[in-house]
């Protein structure tokens, strides 16, 4: 899910919880670094914690699975809506299990930039986006996604049935 980018700074890291409902396979970030290290280098470790207790750790490594935007090839790069670009990588996780958080460390000097996570069931071929604030929120059901900015109150609903009642002045 885009939206407001968390920023993790250098040695920082973002925890999130992870829906429960299905089983996952890998995690996709989209994120991108200022003053990422030297390509090949750790940028960031990523730790998983099944609901058993049991983690698994991956590691993302600074020019393929994110990095500074400046000093990256174009093809290495997704450019944004809003016209900035960001770096997506998919990290698998093995076997599929149930997964309960995520936390993302910050290894470079520069601030990560987590734009989008989402949990993949590589089997199944989907997707669920991970909430990392509660700016931009997916409205359950909807296919494809919607998403309902928490900022503004509503301003307007779609609703199945309406019963309106006669005014008398």
């Amino acid at each position: 899910m885009l939206g407001v980018p968390l920023d993790v700074p250098p040695g920082g890291s973002l925890t999130a919880a992870l829906p429960l409902e299905r089983a996952v396979t890998a995690v996709a970030l989209l994120t991108d670094i200022d003053s990422a290290p030297a390509d090949g280098l750790p940028a960031a470790d990523i730790v998983v914690m099944e609901t058993s207790g049991t983690t698994r750790r991956r590691t993302l490594v600074a020019g393929s699975d994110t990095g500074d935007v400046t000093r990256l090839p174009a093809d290495h790069l997704v450019v944004l809506p809003d016209g900035s670009a960001a770096v997506a990588t998919e990290q698998p996780l093995g076997r599929p299990a149930g997964y309960a958080s995520i936390t993302v460390r910050n290894l470079s000097p520069g601030t990560l930039h987590v734009r989008a996570l989402s949990v993949l069931d590589e089997r199944a071929g989907t997707s669920t986006p991970v909430v990392l604030n509660e700016v931009l929120r997916p409205l359950r059901g909807t296919a494809p996604a919607l998403y309902e900015d928490t900022r503004t109150a509503p301003r307007a609903a779609i609703v199945r049935r309406f019963r309106g009642r006669d005014r008398v002045a």
